[in-house]
């Protein structure tokens, strides 16, 4: 979830609007989980009630940008480009630029 959606849910807002910006986050967080099996922030761990970044405090940490990106050595490459996750979205690419500049990433090993 793009932390600024987390951030408009946490305030109450409802609907929440999804940008071209979130939309953006969400593409690279899933590519990041094709690329690793992980998720690209500490929150995978989750599955059950008893764990305790559920819900309203997940958004909370998304919100407020404190969870730190997974470490992991696998294709540094094409995980550099999707380090936009901790960008701000008024800074975050467009799809398109997205798309470029992942095509310029060499294929691994």
């Amino acid at each position: 979830m793009a932390p600024e959606l987390a951030a408009a849910i946490e305030a109450g807002h409802r609907p929440v609007k999804v940008t071209p910006a979130a939309e953006v986050h969400t593409l690279a967080a899933t590519l990041w989980h094709a690329a690793t099996g992980t998720w690209p922030f500490g929150y995978a761990g989750g599955k059950g009630p008893e764990h305790p970044l559920l819900g309203s405090r997940v958004r909370e940490l998304i919100a407020g940008r404190r969870l730190p990106l997974t470490v992991t050595s696998q294709w540094p490459d094409f995980l550099a480009v999707l380090r936009i996750l901790t960008s701000a979205s008024q800074v975050r690419p467009t799809v398109l630029r997205l798309a470029t500049l992942l095509e310029g990433v060499p294929s691994p090993g």
